[in-house]
């Protein structure tokens, strides 16, 4: 069975790898390891750290000047990414790891014009594989995942002006996810219920505007009409953490219903899942 990689570079330029005469028979891109610090012969904590691997790609196109192409494009994709020190993407199985392409290892090239082997080195200091699931949260309470809608109206605990509106989001993950969660405006004091747990920012959004809370980064920015960005951190209700994960499983969503929103969730694992 041959891999089915894709890499993308930072600005969205891409190459499939395990098509058209482009082949991926074995790499380490499911191993992991986990680095450990003990002290007085307990271990005080886990971290992946910064890791590399290596991916054999064989290079067979039936015409000569396609696989030159595809070496040429290899570079050139992945240069762009270490020249402004911003990683690409490699997708593997529906999960994608954020890296860069530091080097190629090329063998057997002169065996036939258009044909070798070239062993790409990956570096990543962000060492887990993340798999994006997006939900859809419309007015008057509507949501939307995956081609599918849910419909669980229920009551939770928040006193949320009438009629609030109760859906669900479904962390795949077995374990709590960072999420981005991106408010549409008009509206004003976005609250949004998770759980047990408030999201809350007191903001206006205008119309046209939108209100990116990001987990990851901890960053909160309102990007206005313009394009314009506006950092709302100071904003935020200080009694609830904002950038509490999401629990694995289903969870109870509320809010007021006045507008729309997405919750974008990151999966994280050491291997993406095998199906």
């Amino acid at each position: 069975m041959l891999e089915s990689l894709r890499y993308v570079n930072h600005i969205g330029e891409e190459l499939e790898l395990g098509s058209r005469g482009v082949f991926v028979n074995y790499s380490d891109l499911h191993d992991y390891q986990w680095n450990y610090t003990e002290v007085g012969d307990k271990v005080s904590y886990f971290q992946r750290g910064v890791i590399r691997k290596n991916v054999p790609v064989v290079i067979a196109c039936q015409n000569a000047e396609d696989g030159i192409s595809v070496v040429n494009q290899l570079m050139e994709l992945s240069e762009k990414d270490i020249l402004v020190k911003s990683p690409g993407r490699i997708y593997l199985m529906g999960y994608y790891l954020n890296c860069y392409i530091i080097g190629s290892q090329k063998t057997d090239y002169l065996a036939k014009r258009g044909y070798m082997i070239a062993t790409l080195q990956l570096l990543t200091d962000q060492p887990a594989w993340i798999k994006e699931t997006k939900f859809q949260f419309n007015y008057g309470g509507s949501s939307h995942t995956l081609g599918n809608d849910m419909d669980y109206p229920t009551d939770h605990p928040y006193d949320f002006s009438n009629p609030f509106s109760s859906r669900m989001v479904e962390n795949p993950g077995f374990t709590g996810s960072d999420f981005r969660m991106v408010i549409y405006g008009e509206c004003d004091d976005p609250h949004i219920g998770i759980g047990d747990h408030l999201y809350e920012v007191d903001c206006e959004i205008g119309a046209h505007e939108y209100l990116t809370i990001d987990s990851k980064k901890k960053t909160i920015i309102l990007t206005q009409q313009s394009g314009t960005t506006v950092n709302k951190f100071k904003f935020r209700n200080r009694e609830s953490y904002i950038f509490e994960k999401i629990p694995s499983g289903e969870t109870m969503v509320s809010w007021d219903g006045d507008y729309k929103f997405d919750i974008i969730l990151y999966e994280e694992r050491s291997e993406p899942k095998w199906t």
